[in-house]
């Protein structure tokens, strides 16, 4: 007897805690060091509350998976969705101002 799983993100979904969320296909873009520029996965928290460093969010993110399997005798089929969740707590880290002067 033996069973094999293949299994893979199918979306994640990201809620900012600022009231926006965000769907990005199987994992989203990963972070590469020295990127500039934002993704298509990307969130800036710009409301009025975030230009205050140290606002804090606490941010959602769910990953969805989903997959097949197969096993002896010809058995196999389509797992259901199996979503994981976590949270975790963002500080905005910078702050920029406009100065208008005459």
């Amino acid at each position: 007897m033996w069973v094999e799983l293949t299994a893979s993100a199918q979306q994640l979904t990201i809620d900012s805690g600022a009231g926006a969320a965000k769907v990005c296909p199987g994992t989203g873009t990963a972070y590469t060091t020295g990127a500039t520029g934002s993704s298509s996965c990307s969130y800036t928290y710009a409301d009025s509350s975030a230009q205050q460093p140290g606002t804090a969010y606490t941010v959602t993110a769910n990953v969805q998976w989903g997959g097949t399997w197969r096993g002896s005798g010809g058995t196999g089929g389509v797992l259901p969705p199996i979503p994981v969740t976590s949270q975790f707590l963002i500080r905005v880290a910078e702050a920029q101002a406009l100065v208008n002067g005459s």
